[in-house]
């Protein structure tokens, strides 16, 4: 019944993240959401990560790997002009760290 209850709360987090950037996309910037603003395997991604762990590590990664996402994409701006962000791919790269520095044992449980 936790399983059940942490991935309902993850994916309602998500999909308010979504309506809300959905929203954002529509009004403020007027382009088309889907490959517009967010790109599907963004969406895909979200949705991949919400499903994989508990709500307070989902949180966690979530908010730190979208953090390490921005940190990336200033540096490639700085670098190469570059204004377009790989998300899904920065956010995947951050969570291949979590993994590594788990299981060579530099950081504790993941799942707990």
């Amino acid at each position: 019944m936790d399983v059940i209850k942490a991935l309902l709360t993850n994916l309602a987090l998500i999909g308010i993240i979504i309506l809300c950037l959905y929203a954002y996309s529509k009004f403020k910037l007027k382009k088309p959401f889907i490959n517009g603003t967010l790109g599907l395997g963004d969406v895909l991604f979200f949705f991949a990560f919400a499903v994989s762990f508990p709500t307070l590590s989902f949180l966690n990664f979530f908010v730190f790997s979208l953090l390490f996402s921005v940190i990336i994409s200033l540096f490639l701006r700085l670098k190469s002009g570059s204004k377009y962000l790989p998300l899904a791919g920065t956010m995947a790269l951050f969570l291949l760290g979590v993994y590594l520095s788990n299981w060579f044992g530099w950081s504790p449980n993941i799942y707990q």
